[in-house]
């Protein structure tokens, strides 16, 4: 039992340090995003040659960071909660409620695990592109979605685990 609950903590742990990795490199995409944007307004205003691409990259990559560093906010307690009518309840019922958005998110990820998947897999064998000022094979655009919905999907998990444990403490009865 030992080695199974150590497996789990290194296997978290790799996940926490995967999920710190890719919320830096969506932190190198949104510097980079700022730089672009500056970038542009000066080209158009200053130069009058306006940089067209600029904008399908900066929806592209506004896509990358979502779903790059989403996992990760949500592992830090980052996400927007309102829980103002759930403070009012008692502590053992706010421990209730405290598990149901992790309900909710595991399903809206597998519902976007699934779809996104599905779509970017029709992508790539359709050999589907994006016609705009870039041309972009669809599936590197979507591909991002299923695998940053997978991420969320386990941390959703974990807290989910996390929030029952804690309603249900081991040793407790």
């Amino acid at each position: 039992m030992r080695l199974v609950h150590r497996a789990l903590l290194i296997a978290e742990a790799g996940f926490d340090y995967f999920l710190d990795a890719l919320a830096l490199i969506a932190a190198v995409f949104l510097l980079l995003l700022g730089a672009l944007v500056t970038i542009a307004v000066v080209s158009r205003y200053f130069f009058l040659k306006p940089m067209a691409w600029s904008i399908e990259l900066i929806e592209y990559s506004l896509l990358y960071v979502t779903f790059l560093g989403g996992a990760w906010l949500l592992r830090d307690d980052g996400h927007v909660k309102i829980d103002i009518l759930v403070q009012r309840f008692p502590y053992r019922l706010q421990k209730v409620f405290m598990f149901l958005p992790d309900i909710v998110g595991l399903v809206v990820s597998s519902v976007l695990l699934y779809s996104g998947f599905k779509i970017t897999l029709e992508s790539y064998y359709d050999g589907t592109a994006v016609y705009k000022m870039l041309q972009v094979p669809r599936y590197l655009i979507l591909g991002v979605i299923p695998f940053g919905s997978f991420l969320l999907f386990i941390q959703f998990f974990r807290l989910l685990i996390r929030h029952l444990l804690e309603l249900f403490p081991r040793g407790v009865n």
